[in-house]
């Protein structure tokens, strides 16, 4: 799954807009991978999650059932927020 955080666009994949803003507005049409969030996040039905601090894009992979893993391109560390908690209300 595509951790990016940036200017989501106008559009987001609708054509011909996207493909006219991400021409001729530096890529002001977006796509379906970027997002308004503030952060890369992710929370797990296991009650686990993290917020990243890193601006870089990167990569994180759910198919292991005991562990997550995550990469971030042009990053030395990875900083962040863990979260867990007994039940999905504890997370917040």
């Amino acid at each position: 799954m595509p951790l990016i955080t940036t200017e989501a666009g106008v559009g987001r994949g609708l054509q011909p807009i996207t493909a006219f803003l991400n021409l001729f507005a530096s890529g002001g049409g977006g796509n379906a991978t970027t997002s308004y969030a503030p952060a890369a996040q992710f929370v797990t039905n296991w009650n686990r999650g993290m917020i990243f601090d890193n601006l870089k894009i990167g990569i994180a992979d759910f198919t292991e059932m005991d562990h997550n893993k995550v990469l971030f391109w042009h990053e030395d560390k990875i900083t962040g927020t863990l979260l867990f908690g007994q039940d999905f209300m504890e997370l917040s």
